[in-house]
């Protein structure tokens, strides 16, 4: 599965508005085995014990997606002049918070109608649009197939402007599928578009997909600089969402380095700072690399605080990768247990992970389909 969190747990993560009573439960969670940790006790309290172990016999549930609950798709939305769904897909393509179920149903509908009107560059935009919102639900075959066919539209009609916003979906595709080189070439392409443009949102976004790939080869010299400089143009373009993308960076490097106090110090302070913009998604990470922190620091305690919020979070987003994210951290708390019945679960909920990343949801398939 690779090294913790790099195929799962960031890209695809939209936001969805998390309900009051999950974010209690939750909390309640996180404030009952925090308050165990501070007290000095050395162990997972008991209903944290017992909230894991129920994780176990649950994991075939979620291998054939068992955790997923049916919701039907929205009514299409009416047939969308070419320009507009092209707006739709500059923005959909970092959307904002609480917009990415909203977003995702119904909003590729114009397609059949702008290419039946034989609009080769409405269809084009309509197919960028669909390879974003494909990467929102995990649906990594739409991402290529419609994101590819948007590019080579695009190219036809000599269009750079449209062609920059297919560069994300298929970079993230590239990454998934452990193709690095490529993922480095779709962001390179996408980062040259971006100066010839003077799109400088642009540019730091690609920044920070580079920085990215760079800490995956273990440059974490190189994934600081260039998430540097993503953060500093982010911030003078007042570009929140690019400025978290970017600060999240040398934390998942220092994390990947060993350096563990700077790892908490630096998730720490995004939350601090972040808070008012905070959404479900980016909390899922944070918990997430929080989470694996603790487990390196042998406290199950903590590491149980923060990974038992994640499936809880993860079912609101309806992606795949999300819960994988999720299950493998819980997995890594199980494992502190030292014991055989610990072992076990964690061997089934890493099976448990790699199945959600293999096996589509029956929600997902129901999207697709229609």
């Amino acid at each position: 599965m690779g090294p913790r969190g790099e195929h799962h747990g960031e890209h695809g993560q939209q936001e969805h508005q998390q309900g009051p009573g999950e974010r209690a439960a939750a909390g309640r969670v996180q404030q009952d085995a925090s308050q165990h940790a501070a007290a000095g006790h050395g162990h997972v309290p008991e209903r944290d014990q017992h909230r894991l172990r129920r994780v176990g016999p649950v994991a075939a549930r979620v291998a054939d997606g068992g955790l997923q609950e049916g919701r039907q798709p929205a009514p299409a939305e009416p047939p969308q002049h070419g320009g507009h769904v092209h707006r739709r897909a500059t923005v959909a393509q970092h959307p904002e918070p609480g917009r990415g179920h909203r977003q995702q149903q119904g909003a590729g509908d114009g397609q059949p109608h702008v290419e039946a009107a034989d609009d080769r560059w409405g269809t084009a935009a309509a197919l960028g649009l669909r390879a974003a919102l494909a990467l929102v639900r995990g649906d990594l075959d739409a991402v290529a197939r419609d994101g590819r066919r948007s590019r080579a539209l695009f190219r036809e009609l000599g269009d750079r402007w449209g062609e920059l916003p297919t560069v994300s979906p298929l970079a993230v595709l590239a990454e998934i599928k452990g193709q690095y080189a490529r993922a480095a070439h779709r962001q390179q392409e996408g980062h040259q578009i971006a100066r010839e443009l003077c799109l400088e949102a642009e540019v730091s976004a690609r920044l920070s997909g580079l920085g990215r790939l760079a800490l995956f080869a273990h440059d974490f010299d190189r994934a600081r600089e260039l998430h540097e400089q993503a953060r500093r143009i982010a911030v003078e373009q007042g570009y929140k969402y690019g400025e978290i993308h970017a600060d999240m960076g040398p934390a998942l490097g220092a994390r990947r380095s060993g350096d563990i106090d700077a790892a908490e110090t630096h998730l720490l302070r995004i939350g601090a700072a972040h808070a008012d913009v905070s959404s479900p998604a980016g909390d899922h990470l944070l918990h997430a690399e929080l989470g694996f922190l603790a487990e390196l620091s042998g406290d199950a305690a903590r590491s149980a605080a923060h990974h038992l919020r994640g499936p809880r979070i993860a079912r609101s987003l309806d992606e795949s990768r999300a819960l994988a994210l999720s299950l493998e951290g819980l997995a890594g708390t199980a494992a502190l247990y030292g014991r055989r019945s610990g072992a076990t679960c964690a061997a089934l909920l890493l099976g448990a992970a790699h199945a959600r990343v293999r096996v589509p949801s029956r929600r997902r398939s129901s999207a697709v389909s229609g």
